[in-house]
């Protein structure tokens, strides 16, 4: 890992206009890892200029031009699998088992955008003699993409690889703790044929280079993936905009142990549910409802597993150290609640 990221900003890497930095560390150990750029509103213009100097070019390439550039990334994302992985193990505090699949994961995304391009188009529609009526799809232009530190490279190939394929260009801002798997993809996007400009990185916090970035006069999209608080100043911005927007805002997954559960399997796949990235993740579980014929038994499988299993295969790191104090609160407030 290096010790300093810039932004990636129109195929190469730049510094912050402002001369500003962040430092990053590692959530699994306390240490610190490096820094990266402070991104803020001049940055943000930088980055949407080059993605809109970039983007005729590659609106106007043929699909499967496009799908074969997509294509290669997912090829150079697997070459360089482990590598990215340990970007990810040192800024997430994933075990090392998972990293690997989630970078995987990620070349997966172009794989199956590289190909679904060719496939895109509009429709006709039959309105009787003497019309000619049909629909054609196009691409929105600059696309404005605000990632979680959750799953970073996996979502940063989720929201840019179908923008991509569809001729669109992208504008992204990853969490300030996990920068660098989405700074190293978007300088092998450039290698594998991506014009530069068409995907661009700025770094930095939310409320500086995340609101730069949604109130931006030349994005014509927003993808978001985070906290419910954000996603509605977020929502609020884009419908003064009339601005077309994508949220993902996590959700409420509870599990039902019912009375004829076969508690080998409920058991450990409730743990799962509830600990997998260390419970920071849209689908992990949030609360369990049992039967209550079945509660006791389920508490004394769940010790028996919960005392045998290495912790570090099931749970990991909390991914942002910040979020320690909040985790501590959400515990102290279930338990005022009821919860045991």
């Amino acid at each position: 890992m290096q010790e300093r990221y810039e932004h990636f900003i129109g195929g190469a890497f730049v510094p912050p206009r402002a001369g500003r930095y962040l430092e990053t560390w590692n959530p699994a150990t306390g240490k610190r890892l490096g820094e990266i750029a402070r991104g803020d509103g001049a940055d943000v213009d930088a980055a949407v200029a080059a993605a809109g100097s970039a983007w005729p070019g590659w609106r106007d390439r043929r699909p499967i031009e496009r799908g074969r550039v997509l294509l290669e990334i997912a090829r150079r994302l697997r070459e360089r699998q482990q590598e990215i992985a340990t970007l990810e193990i040192l800024e997430t505090g994933k075990p090392a088992w998972q990293a690997p699949f989630e970078v995987e994961v990620a070349a997966q995304y172009f794989e199956f955008y590289g190909g679904l391009v060719n496939a895109l188009g509009g429709e006709t529609i039959d309105l009787g003699p003497g019309y000619h009526s049909y629909t054609r799809r196009e691409p929105f232009g600059v696309v404005g993409v605000i990632l979680p530190w959750n799953a970073p490279i996996n979502q940063a190939a989720r929201a840019a690889a179908p923008a991509l394929a569809a001729g669109n260009v992208v504008v992204a801002k990853p969490s300030e703790f996990t920068s660098a798997s989405l700074l190293e993809l978007a300088s092998i996007a450039i290698e594998c044929g991506l014009p530069a400009g068409a995907l661009n990185v700025v770094t930095g916090t939310g409320p500086e280079a995340g609101a730069a970035l949604v109130a931006h006069g030349g994005v014509r999209k927003i993808a978001f993936t985070g906290s419910l608080r954000a996603g509605r100043e977020i929502a609020h911005i884009a419908a003064d905009r009339i601005l077309p927007l994508t949220l993902e805002l996590g959700g409420k997954s509870p599990n039902l142990v019912f009375a004829d559960a076969d508690l080998a399997q409920a058991v450990p796949g409730s743990l799962r549910a509830f600990v997998t990235n260390a419970g920071q993740i849209c689908s992990a579980g949030t609360r369990l409802s049992i039967h209550n014929d079945t509660g006791t038994a389920f508490v004394v499988v769940r010790g028996q597993i919960a005392i045998g299993a290495a912790g570090a295969i099931m749970i990991l790191a909390a991914l942002a150290l910040v979020l320690v104090p909040y985790a501590l609160y959400s515990a102290w407030h279930a338990r005022r609640e009821g919860a045991r």
